[in-house]
């Protein structure tokens, strides 16, 4: 395959992986609206150990929920790629990942999780060597820090590590270490994500809900009162019939 056309294929693929980002915003903004979850796209830096000390753009997006008190989930989708042996290999991915983290305080946030990693190794035209797709494996440690930007947004800044098994390659040496870190910097709504200790009272639901009963209560109470205030008839006397008026 040419460079032309490869650059071309890749091109396509970055279209494909903005539409799939884009399908996957709408889902995740559905979701976050039923679920008061925070949507948070993220442009970074990465840099593999065992690369061409090259440090590269990515781009991502997480879906984050409260599991717990003091304990978040994440969901995230991204993409990023680097360059092995003097670029003769290229390595992209297109992470998925999970991962749980403790938030002693609101703004901070520290963790780890898994991934599943989409991985292309495209390798250089005059190498003749065939491109190669697969699946691998990785385990993250991470975390990050929320600095309010505006009242309603705050920028994310966050960072991980990735740990993934050795990377086969026809290239001498046979095996290169794919592991990697990455850093972030991402918008998050700032209303979506709080903590249920930090809310004031109790839930608007069921505010609703105990002002109804307040209410019904009431009325059963006022319905009582006005039963016991109203003449009764003794039991076995009937109230006399006077018959229809007579006209004077």
């Amino acid at each position: 395959m040419t460079a032309l056309n490869r650059r071309k294929l890749y091109g396509f693929l970055d279209r494909v992986l903005i539409g799939a980002l884009l399908l996957l915003v709408m889902l995740l903004a559905g979701i976050a609206t039923a679920r008061a979850g925070q949507l948070v796209p993220s442009l970074g830096m990465t840099r593999a150990v065992d690369g061409d000390d090259q440090v590269k753009v990515s781009g991502g997006l997480a879906f984050r929920g409260n599991l717990a008190p003091m304990l978040m989930t994440e969901l995230g989708v991204s993409y990023r790629s680097d360059e092995y042996f003097n670029g003769d290999l290229t390595v992209h991915q297109w992470p998925v990942t999970a991962s749980l983290y403790l938030t002693p305080v609101p703004a901070l946030y520290a963790g780890a999780g898994v991934g599943w990693y989409h991985t292309t190794l495209d390798y250089a035209d005059g190498l003749g060597l065939q491109n190669s797709t697969n699946e691998k494996f990785g385990v993250h440690l991470g975390g990050g820090l929320q600095v309010p930007l505006a009242p309603m947004v705050a920028l994310d800044l966050g960072g991980r590590y990735v740990f993934m098994e050795k990377q086969e390659s026809p290239l001498v040496p046979e095996k290169f270490n794919p592991d990697f870190w990455t850093t972030s910097l991402g918008l998050a709504p700032r209303s979506r994500l709080v903590p249920e200790r930090r809310r004031r009272g109790v839930p608007k639901p069921r505010r609703f809900l105990f002002a109804g009963c307040r209410v019904g209560s009431r009325l059963i109470r006022r319905g009582l009162a006005e039963s016991r205030s109203s003449p009764r008839v003794p039991r076995g006397r009937r109230p006399p019939n006077r018959g229809p008026a007579r006209a004077p």
